[in-house]
């Protein structure tokens, strides 16, 4: 099967989920959450206005304070500032001039299907 975007995806694999669920082909799954990029621009990240709490950031490169490879939850904004939470509890400070360093996810729940015998 093949669909033009990720959001057809997901409309296909949940209804042919619910179907095979409904058919008793499937038993209870493991709910998950995954975190799916928002594919923003560099202006789009740099104007901080478009964040809202609970958002991620995963930073691809360091800046001040956050490593390479770490990623932290919008908690709020303030005026031009980002204010995000780290694994650690503390509240890094993040500006537009950090747009080019991180990447806009938003978490989302999916459901995987129990293991089954194989072959």
């Amino acid at each position: 099967m093949v669909c033009a975007t990720h959001d057809e995806i997901e409309r296909v694999t949940e209804a042919i989920r619910m179907r095979r669920l409904n058919k008793g082909e499937l038993g209870k799954g493991v709910r998950l959450t995954r975190q799916v990029s928002l594919n923003w621009t560099t202006a789009q990240k740099s104007d901080v206005k478009g964040f809202r709490a609970g958002q991620i950031l995963g930073f691809h490169r360091a800046v001040k304070g956050i490593a390479k490879n770490e990623a932290l939850e919008v908690v709020r904004v303030e005026g031009e500032r980002i204010i995000v939470r780290a694994a650690s509890g503390g509240e890094p400070t993040i500006t537009g001039k950090h747009a080019k360093s991180f990447d806009v996810l938003e978490q989302h729940a999916i459901e995987i299907p129990p293991a089954t015998g194989c072959c």
